[in-house]
């Protein structure tokens, strides 16, 4: 016995995205917001553990070490960003979009 076709409503273009590509291009913005909301976090959250330690060496040392991840993670990204306009210009292709 052959299986029944459904008569459902056709959904012409169920995506926008037509390749992998395509929804990579539209994620990478959003990263850029993303990575600047936990720097910031981090970074208050840093500057508070490191108002509250108190004269403790240790807690000093944690504040200070979480303030240097945060810069260190933000320049890593803005230049990883950086990196692939410079690639882009320099083999003339579109990476991303």
């Amino acid at each position: 016995m052959l299986a029944r076709s459904a008569f459902a409503y056709t959904i012409s273009n169920p995506s926008k995205f037509g390749t992998v590509g395509d929804v990579i291009s539209s994620v990478i913005p959003n990263i850029y917001y993303v990575a600047g909301l936990i720097f910031f976090f981090l970074l208050v959250f840093g500057g508070v553990s490191y108002m509250m330690a108190g004269g403790d060496d240790k807690a000093i040392g944690k504040a200070k070490n979480t303030i240097t991840a945060a810069v260190i993670g933000l320049a890593i990204v803005l230049l990883s960003g950086f990196v692939v306009r410079v690639l882009e210009t320099v083999f003339g292709v579109a990476i991303f979009g």
